[in-house]
């Protein structure tokens, strides 16, 4: 089947085709939706005979879409008759060079291509080298014991295995084109005893690009000002609309260990910064507190209660219940109310609210995502709709047949309920889902505007405690969101 390029998607690859021209390199910022890895096989018929276009993705699912998608426009008149292969992690080392040697357009992952080019030299020639999530290729935190101008030290430290080597077996002279919706996140670098708050965008740009070339950055902002944008931007409309559960057991779990954070965070703001506002410092401690010396009693502190936070508004009390049984935890709460018993809790109100809703849902034949962060979460809620007799089907890292449960996730006839582990629903794209529930959030702002867009055009529920901390987190996370990522998010 054709495709009907959309004017944007032209621009950037004429604004491709002249960076090559003119020995640059190129960075594109494209909302999640609008089509990066149809903009990579547009411009395939521009391949010029005897030119190869390598893809780098970050995932083997991602392999297998892309590579799907491809070969399904083979034989179409765009691609015209160019070969498309792909290399698995378990083919043999002869038949990964065939299928190099042989494709004009090569799919891959970076941890399988810089195996394959680091044994085989004679294979590093690409034309066009595309980088898909290019800020994968970012670490979210770097400790660099000192600070130089040495890019290739620097890089072993910023950079997400195996890209520091990697980039040192591509060809400097192709055009490499970087790609990804999420480029405005900041990366944590501890530089001996200063804290750094690093842009991606710089450390992609300064680090994994040659800097034999110049680069041509496109963002969303001049994408925008195209005449026809707009209307495939409100056709990727993401609405995200927040839901409270009353619990007022959990509450009171909650108030205690965050009051107690929250002393904690003070001392160490004390310690290790500069800022007098109290709540800033506090904020700011928590984003750097995996860079803070691992002998600090009120570091180990502070780590042991937020894990038990986390896994109070994330997991389920029989999960989570013997970490309440600690002394320490203990006297916290019954300061709070004496007559507080850790027995009292056994069932999850989130999930009962999401079982209420999913099924409601799955009577009008509708197809719901469930994102949750624990395995224990994701099975106990799989159960629970099971003995609704709601169709239900679960991805977690464990999983080894993702695509084939998709496949019948997708092709199941009415409603049915599909439940995501972050490990589980990392690469996967979600189109014909509808409602997207959000069991619990963390605070890393690209990572949930990812999952957020994984169902595309389809609604989004986050549910919270009510009248907790978890409520500051969630409206703290969505106007994060929206200062940087404001294209195509609605929050009701």
């Amino acid at each position: 089947m054709s495709i009907e390029p959309r004017e944007y998607q032209l621009f950037i690859i004429s604004r491709i085709l002249q960076a090559k021209s003119e020995g640059k390199n190129v960075i594109v910022e494209l909302d999640a939706g609008m089509g990066k890895r149809v903009i990579s096989y547009l411009l395939t018929k521009y391949l010029e005979k005897g030119e190869k276009l390598l893809f780098i993705t970050p995932s083997r699912a991602s392999v297998r879409d892309t590579y799907n998608f491809f070969k399904e426009k083979s034989d179409s008149s765009e691609l015209g008759g160019k070969k498309v292969g792909y290399i698995g992690s378990n083919m043999s080392r002869k038949y990964r060079e065939y299928v190099i040697k042989n494709s004009d357009i090569v799919i891959v992952t970076p941890i399988t291509l810089a195996n394959i080019l680091e044994k085989s030299p004679e294979l590093r020639k690409f034309d066009y080298i595309f980088i898909n999530e290019v800020d994968k290729a970012v670490r979210r935190t770097a400790h660099i014991p000192y600070y130089d101008n040495v890019k290739d030290y620097l890089s072993s430290f910023q950079l997400v295995y195996p890209w520091p080597k990697l980039k040192r077996l591509l060809p400097k002279d192709a055009c490499w084109v970087g790609l990804s919706g999420t480029l405005r996140d900041y990366q944590t670098l501890r530089v001996e005893d200063d804290v750094i708050f690093k842009r991606d965008l710089e450390t992609i740009a300064e680090l994994l690009f040659p800097e034999e070339k110049p680069i041509d950055f496109i963002f969303m902002d001049s994408i925008l000002k195209l005449p026809e944008t707009h209307k495939y931007v409100v056709k990727n409309m993401t609405i995200i609309k927040t839901i409270p559960v009353r619990d007022d057991k959990i509450k009171l779990v909650l108030d205690a260990l965050t009051d107690e954070i929250y002393n904690v965070t003070r001392i160490l703001a004390s310690r290790y910064t500069n800022e007098n506002d109290p709540i800033i410092s506090a904020e700011k401690i928590e984003r750097i507190i995996s860079k803070l010396p691992s002998d600090d009693v009120y570091k180990i502190k502070f780590l042991r209660l937020a894990l038990v936070r986390k896994f109070v508004t994330a997991s389920i009390p029989r999960h989570y219940r013997r970490f309440l049984r600690r002394p320490s935890i203990v006297r916290l709460i019954r300061n709070m109310d004496e007559n507080f018993n850790v027995e009292d809790l056994t069932d999850s109100s989130k999930v009962r609210k999401i079982v209420d809703i999913a099924e409601e849902w799955v009577k009008r034949d509708k197809k719901i995502a469930v994102l949750t962060s624990y395995i224990v979460t994701a099975r106990d809620i799989k159960e629970k709709l099971e003995k609704k007799n709601v169709k239900t089907y679960i991805i977690t890292g464990k999983t080894p047949n993702k695509g084939e449960i998709i496949e019948q996730f997708k092709k199941h006839g009415g409603g049915a309920v599909l439940i995501l582990t972050p490990v589980g629903e990392r690469d996967l794209d979600l189109p014909n889902v509808e409602l997207l529930l959000v069991h619990d959030i963390i605070n890393t702002v690209k990572t949930m505007y990812q999952r957020f867009k994984r169902g595309r055009r389809a609604f989004v529920a986050i549910l919270y405690y009510e009248d907790t901390y978890e409520k500051n987190k969630v409206s703290k996370l969505l106007q994060r969101i929206k200062e940087r990522y404001p294209w195509s998010i609605i929050v009701d």
